[in-house]
């Protein structure tokens, strides 16, 4: 499911619907099960992220497993959902004022999950923005 995932994210050509109508029944029935997998997944979906489209997704996955009781992975995919989003109208980073809620929700769910998980995307960032640094800085001048 992994492999077959990351392919059909990276091509953009895979409305966020149909992905949600494939992963909704699986993530329920292997929540349970395959946790690590599942993370895996969440996870694939928000570094195929670009420029917000995939966040819906995140967001639609995590009120599914809301729904269904799946506390931590519904509070992993809701924090991913609000850190794919671009706020402020797309000035920020991370999801602002107007997917806050996407934020409480997780916290609701699972504090603990929703705080290591924003922790780690901050990471990224922090890590992705001192990359661009460095390699902008190594350049020689034209």
């Amino acid at each position: 499911m992994l492999r077959q995932l990351r392919e059909v994210l990276g091509s953009h050509e895979t409305a966020n619907q149909q992905l949600l109508d494939y992963c909704r029944p699986r993530f329920r029935d292997w929540a349970d099960t395959h946790r690590p997998e599942l993370d895996e997944v969440l996870s694939a979906i928000a570094r195929g992220n670009r420029f917000g489209d995939r966040a819906g997704l995140l967001a639609d996955l995590g009120t599914d497993l809301e729904t269904a009781g799946k506390t931590e992975l519904a509070a992993r995919a809701l924090t991913l959902a609000y850190a794919c989003f671009r706020g402020g109208g797309g000035w920020l980073s991370f999801g602002g004022e107007e997917h806050e809620n996407l934020l409480n929700r997780a916290m609701l769910a699972s504090r603990p999950v929703t705080l290591a998980v924003l922790a780690n995307e901050i990471a990224q960032r922090i890590g992705a923005w001192a990359s661009r640094a460095t390699s902008s800085v190594l350049r020689p001048p034209r």
